[in-house]
């Protein structure tokens, strides 16, 4: 009988040897796997964290309306679709409403601040709030009609005109006014939108025949009817 022994303690090493090879092979493929999975998850939870509602305000002009949204154009130019929900807040200022603003209250061609969050889809933003900036124009009344106030600037050498219709609500320090109030020589701020014309759509008035002007920390103490965006614009067409 051949004796193999010397063969045999030949293979044996050289076997332990392409073993050890393998399984360093093997570590050496699955670690860098390891370690991507392991990144891979994390990158996930880290992506998943970011776009898991983030916070985000955004202020524009309105330039259309649907039922449960708006789309707005910001100050860079750029249109952003507004989702608007049963929980949403309106503010309207610098005045208090009653009742307090609703979805109601917006019109085509106002200002607004949103804040909220960015939409699962990365584009839209979920409203939780909106206000409503009303753009304003000051100065002693020249002129007055049953639809236009035209008011003398103390920073300009232009006049304005203040657009007025039946349902402008007009105010005084105290309370609320009847038109007939505004004559020439008042003092009056209007609150509204501007027209293309440049001229100011008046949703509120407000008005003083002793030259007081309109502190808007304390005159707006008191609360003034909701004038209701869309009704009002029966006057005069909204910008759009």
């Amino acid at each position: 009988m051949t004796d193999n022994s010397p063969l045999i303690s030949y293979i044996r090493p050289r076997h332990r040897r392409l073993i050890g090879i393998a399984c360093g092979a093997a570590l050496c493929l699955a670690l860098p796997a390891t370690a991507f999975a392991s990144s891979t998850a994390k990158s996930s939870a880290h992506h998943d964290g970011i776009a898991t509602h983030p916070a985000a305000e955004i202020s524009g002009t309105i330039l259309s309306l649907g039922t449960s949204s708006m789309v707005i154009q910001d100050r860079s130019g750029f249109w952003r679709t507004i989702v608007l929900s049963t929980t949403t807040t309106y503010s309207e200022g610098p005045m208090k409403v009653a009742p307090v603003a609703s979805a109601s209250n917006l019109a085509v061609g106002l200002s607004v601040d949103v804040g909220g969050t960015v939409d699962l889809n990365h584009t839209s933003l979920d409203a939780t709030s909106v206000k409503i900036r009303l753009a304003s124009v000051t100065g002693v009344v020249t002129s007055v009609t049953a639809t236009a106030v035209v008011v003398s600037q103390s920073h300009s050498s232009t006049a304005a005109t203040i657009d007025i219709n039946p349902q402008t609500v007009v105010f005084s320090h105290a309370n609320v006014v009847p038109v007939s109030t505004v004559v020439v020589g008042s003092f009056v701020e209007g609150f509204g939108v501007t027209q293309p014309d440049s001229s100011l759509l008046a949703l509120y008035l407000g008005v003083d025949p002793n030259h007081r002007s309109f502190d808007h920390d304390s005159d707006f103490g008191f609360t003034l009817p909701n004038r209701y965006g869309p009704h009002h614009f029966h006057g005069k067409p909204m910008h759009r």
